[in-house]
């Protein structure tokens, strides 16, 4: 029996020789450095060898330095050329393996994963090749991957084989093609002179983003850039996939994911060579054929192009976009997460001037995957009967898409039946915040076991909800997919859940510091200015201050100070004092004239967070009464309180229902983004569309 593989060996050979006399010999000589027929040394821990490659180097035959870490072990590798060859060994079985290269205006690092689970993947000829671990092959996209799972992870290395994956499904695409793209050009570009390669550049937070938004063109080449090489990890068979592939990026690794309006892709198998491949862009006719490339590229075709219409920021239109072509590259296969870099290609036509030339393009991602049955919860949903819980409610809003339009409490009766409550606006035109409207829209609902879904149908629309990731009493990450059955359009995202406490809990006073849950991956282009996307508040009787919390060593934004009153359980921040009339926008803000109202109304608190429903308003031109209030965002948060009269056990009070007494409010379509983040049109990316 060989104790090598486990890292509290001596105890476990220890308790083996009480067992089995015959092993005291081979304990005795593992104690003594050497094997029990007193051939080679033992080697604690075990041992494997890594074979790999590295790439993105100044020329093919550039001089390299590779070294292999095992917890704080080095071990130097045998490198001929641009493959090298290395032996670890002494685990312990959860021991981070990292392999290092050193070479011409280069840092290079690949985070493999922990010594135990590598050295099972190495098999029973101890060696470690890039089939079964992709990352052995070392280079701008690992290293780049190493440098923003750090950061996603709070600035910490990764422990285990959990947290590298985490940080990969963290990292948004923005991020690491720049950083992989900018680890090259380092290479050859000079970097400012205190940083010897593109690493140390990267690595610090101002010279990366600054590099990015200062050089446009620098910027624009970076998009796609991982689209563009061949997959690391290749696929050989459409049966290494799981029936229902879902992929993300952009998801929160230190809290709860809130979802936010990141594009998310779910690929499902059917008969044959045919999938459906759903986004978070609602569309009609998601099938295609699925075919392998020779370089083990995942490629999808329509039968049907599946079209999204929306606005256009840059033809400020609505524009019919087709979907022509999917290329999927496997970068990556872990358990449970893969890594994909996903390229879509599609023609865009303005819809009010069919005259003009079809416009030809491509957008790129890079997402973490994982099979839908994996990550949803074990035990799937609980009943929910006479229960209340915030869910995202799917309507078709005013450009005829299925979409996300509010998120808003359900309360689910026990025959299957239900209704919402509080649906609608909050605010009317005039400010004044609105009462709480008539129950209604209403719903069915009903759960599979087996599948570990629940399933709610308004309507024409019916929709699918997985529990999936963390959960915190109750509240938690929702995968969903939402059909209309009228124009067949599916879409697919992530959301929210909490569960509302009976008798509600309201909050009697905002006052206190907050630190308010805007996780907004979406924003995060340069990491430097966006992490994690969270406010700190001061919220007192009279004004609320709001700040970026920032990284170390980075300047305050300025702050912005807002009116803050608590009525009806929830707390409103705004930006114009609403005792006086609207009209004094322009006296208090004549540069911007914008009033700018959230809304937050508490209904669970676990410790000092509070999770709720959160709600924006903005009221433009002058403030004019006649102007319409715009609701621009509803969604499920939390909020945190870090001191003050928001601690403490008094924070949240039991209260009665609320009456109904106001009128249904206006359904409003919300988050409407453009139609994508990026773009390539005709070889010249675009920020924005």
């Amino acid at each position: 029996m060989d104790w090598a593989p486990f890292a509290d060996g001596p105890r476990v050979a220890a308790r083996a020789a009480q067992a089995d006399p015959g092993i005291a010999a081979a304990a005795a000589a593992a104690a003594a450095g050497a094997r029990a027929n007193g051939s080679q040394p033992l080697v604690p821990g075990g041992y494997f060898t890594i074979v790999g490659d590295v790439v993105d180097l100044a020329s093919a035959n550039e001089p390299m330095t590779v070294t292999a870490r095992v917890g704080t072990r080095v071990f130097p590798a045998v490198v001929q050329g641009h493959t090298y060859s290395v032996s670890v060994s002494g685990g312990p079985s959860t021991a981070m393996v990292k392999v290092e290269v050193e070479s011409t205006r280069v840092h290079y690092e690949s985070v493999l994963g922990t010594f135990g689970r590598l050295q099972a993947l190495a098999g029973p000829d101890a060696r470690l090749v890039q089939a079964e671990n992709a990352w052995v092959k070392v280079s701008s996209y690992t290293t780049a991957l190493s440098l923003m799972s750090e950061f996603q992870l709070g600035g910490r290395q990764a422990a285990n084989d959990t947290d590298i994956q985490r940080g990969m499904r963290a990292t948004p695409t923005e991020d690491l093609e720049a950083a992989a793209y900018l680890l090259i050009r380092g290479i050859t570009d000079p970097t400012p002179a205190y940083f010897p390669n593109g690493y140390e550049m990267v690595k610090n937070q101002v010279e990366y983003s600054l590099a990015l938004r200062e050089d446009s063109d620098l910027l624009y080449a970076t998009y796609g850039f991982l689209s563009k090489r061949p997959p690391t990890a290749p696929v050989a068979s459409l049966s290494e996939l799981p029936e229902q592939l879902v992929m993300s990026d952009g998801v929160s690794a230190l809290d709860l994911p809130l979802g936010g309006k990141r594009t998310v892709f779910l690929l499902q198998k059917e008969a044959g060579n045919q999938v459906s491949f759903l986004e978070s862009y609602p569309m009609a006719h998601t099938q295609y054929r699925a075919s392998i490339a020779s370089d083990g590229t995942v490629v999808l075709e329509p039968d049907v192009p599946p079209v999204h219409r929306a606005f256009s920021r840059d033809h400020d239109a609505t524009v019919e976009r087709r979907r022509t072509r999917y290329e999927l590259r496997r970068l990556y296969q872990g358990d449970p997460y893969s890594h994909w870099a996903i390229k879509m290609f599609w023609t865009e036509q303005v819809v009010s001037s069919p005259d003009l030339p079809v416009v030809t393009g491509s957008t790129e991602y890079v997402m973490a995957g994982i099979d839908v049955q994996r990550w949803s919860q074990p035990q799937g949903w609980v009943n929910p009967s006479n229960q209340l819980m915030v869910m995202p409610w799917l309507c078709i809003d005013s450009e005829s898409n299925l979409n996300r339009c509010e998120s808003t409490r359900h309360s689910f009766a026990a025959n299957g039946n239900g209704s919402t409550l509080g649906y609608g606006m909050k605010f009317a035109d005039n400010l004044a915040m609105a009462g709480e409207s008539a129950p209604g829209p209403d719903f069915s609902w009903s759960i599979d076991s087996a599948a570990r879904t629940l399933q709610i149908t308004a309507g024409a629309i019916s929709t699918t909800f997985w529990r999936v990731d963390g959960q915190d009493h109750g509240a938690g990450t929702l995968l969903y997919l939402a059909r209309e059955q009228g124009s067949g359009q599916v879409q697919v995202s992530l959301d929210f859940v909490i569960p509302q406490p009976d008798p509600a809990q309201w909050l009697s006073s905002g006052e206190g510091q907050w630190r308010r849950s805007d996780y907004s991956p979406s924003s995060i282009r340069f990491y430097y200015y966006y992490w994690p996307g969270q406010f700190d508040m001061t919220r007192t009787a009279g004004v609320a201050t709001y700040y970026r919390r920032p990284p170390a060593s980075r300047v305050d934004v300025p702050p912005l100070d807002y009116l803050t009153y608590t009525q009806q359980g929830a707390v409103v921040d705004h930006r114009v004092n609403r005792i006086t009339t609207p009209t004094t926008c322009a006296i208090y803000y004549p540069a911007t004239c914008q009033t700018l109202l959230v809304y937050f109304r508490p209904l669970l608190r676990v410790g000092n967070r509070y999770y709720g429903l959160q709600e924006e308003y903005e009221h433009l031109a002058g403030g004019s009464v006649a102007t319409t209030l715009t609701r621009t965002s509803s969604r499920a948060v939390f909020q945190d309180c870090l001191a003050g009269a928001c601690n403490g056990v008094t924070g949240l009070t039991d209260v009665a229902a609320a009456p109904s007494h106001a009128s249904a409010g206006r359904a409003w379509m919300i988050d409407r983004a453009p139609v994508q983040r990026r773009a390539r049109y005709k070889g010249i990316a675009r920020a924005d569309l």
